[in-house]
Order: C-alpha cells, then structure tokens, then sequence
C-alpha cells in the first residue's frame, strides 16, 4: 500500500512539473551581474574625477534562471549622483527584445580620485597659486562632499578659512578673489 501511493504522489508531482514548471535551462552568474555593474560604472564615470571604483558586498539574487542563452542583463536605474557608498541598482534581464525579469541588486561601491591637500598650513587672506596644494589618490567614498579635484578650479581663489597641512581642500574653504581690493582706486569711463 505504502509503495503504491509513493509512486501516486511521484507521478502528480511529475504532471505538475511538467505542466506549471517553466523550462528554464541557465543560471545567471554572480559574477555576470557584477560584471555588468562594472561596466555601467565605467561608462558612468568616464569624464569625471573619478580614477578607480571597486564594487563590495554585492547582494543579489541568488537563483536567477532564464529560458535560453540568448538574453542581455541592462541595468535601469538612473542615478542623478554618481553612485558611491551603499548602492542600488535594477537590472532588467531581457530575452527576445522583452523585459523577461528585473532584480535589485544592491552592492558597495568604494571611489577614488585625486583630491587636493595643502602641502603647509595655508592662512586665511592667502591667494592660492598652486604650489601649496597637491594631488593626492585618496578614497573619497566617506569623506564629506565639496572636496576640490583640479587646481584650475581653484587658482586664484583667495583662503577664507586656515587650511592645516594634509587636510583636504574644500570649496567651502575658499572664495573668489574680489575684482576690487577694499581701499584701491579704481578708473571708471563713462561713455553716452
């Protein structure tokens, strides 16, 4: 008796396998995901200060099947800041010129770029020229926003706050330097 409804059951879940299971026939990869977040980030960053990311603890969904071999992973999401720190993005899979699925994803994304750090203590009232700063590789993933990447953003500009040597350079540190300097006598030319 035992056999008998053993081989019932087997074959109902046989039918059912059969009639409501989708024939699925590749896993998409870990690495295949995290392969298409690189170079959505590549192409993101290209143009910007940006030197080098690394993608940490990426989170995915584990068991992700699709029908055939002839499918594309497109990632959806718009960023309107460049990504950095925890992230998340929505990939589409596509097959057949269709949205078959879509998945979040959610990952760490560190960045690096050529910050500007003052070289000595740069005193308030001081105009920068350029020799007190230099470039330096730093992670900029946790450090506060404003940060200054290019000098020829910055030259000329006159300290409004002491800048200690090996700090970072921050806009907020500075100010443009005034067309006219408090006390200096100037020309005006009327003309009708």
């Amino acid at each position: 008796i035992m056999r008998s409804h053993l081989y019932k059951i087997l074959f109902c879940l046989f039918i059912f396998i059969s009639v409501y299971a989708q024939p699925f026939t590749q896993k998409i990869s870990h690495n295949e995901i995290e392969s298409q977040l690189n170079s959505y980030l590549k192409n993101i960053y290209s143009g910007t200060s940006v030197i080098r990311f690394e993608i940490i603890n990426l989170k995915a969904p584990v068991n992700v099947f699709v029908k055939s071999n002839n499918y594309k992973l497109e990632i959806s999401t718009n960023h309107t800041n460049l990504p950095r720190g925890n992230s998340i993005f929505t990939l589409q899979i596509i097959e057949n010129n269709k949205i078959q699925k879509t998945m979040t994803v959610s990952c760490k994304v560190k960045v690096w770029e050529n910050v500007l750090r003052a070289n000595r203590q740069i005193s308030n009232g001081e105009i920068i020229s350029g020799r007190e700063l230099s470039p330096v590789l730093m992670e900029t993933t946790t450090i506060n926003p404003g940060y200054v990447t290019a000098l020829k953003n910055i030259k000329g500009y006159v300290v409004r706050k002491m800048i200690r040597t090996n700090d970072v350079v921050y806009k907020r540190h500075l100010k443009q330097k005034p067309v006219v300097n408090k006390g200096e006598l100037i020309s005006l030319v009327y003309q009708k």
